[in-house]
């Protein structure tokens, strides 16, 4: 994971988080922040310190770590890949088993 990728996670997840709760605006007076900060930490121009990630987090009523969990978007697309690569691998296996069997029985016939 690249520290851009993890910065655009923290973006997301500050938006997310603060959606029908807060505006940048509102977030800001809540940590004590500027507004501009709250701003350029969302448009990942700025990476914020882990004092302000500790202001936003408690501000959000959430620990850190949330900050930077993945989106369920990202969780999805992982569980889809996983879900493809153990199809693979199931298939795989099977023909390799069938292959095996099909050698295993031509051996025995003989």
């Amino acid at each position: 994971m690249t520290g851009l990728t993890l910065q655009k996670r923290l973006a997301s997840n500050l938006k997310a988080l603060r959606k029908g709760k807060f505006t940048q605006e509102t977030l800001a007076e809540a940590t004590g922040l500027s507004s501009q900060m709250i701003n350029n930490i969302e448009g990942c121009r700025r990476w914020p310190s882990e004092e302000t990630l500790a202001k936003i987090a408690d501000a959000l009523d959430t620990d850190v770590q949330n900050l930077f969990i993945p989106a369920q978007e990202e969780s999805n697309q992982a569980a889809d890949l996983y879900k493809l690569i153990s199809d693979k691998i199931i298939e795989d296996v099977k023909i390799a088993v069938d292959k095996s069997l099909e050698d295993f029985r031509k051996n025995n016939k003989e």
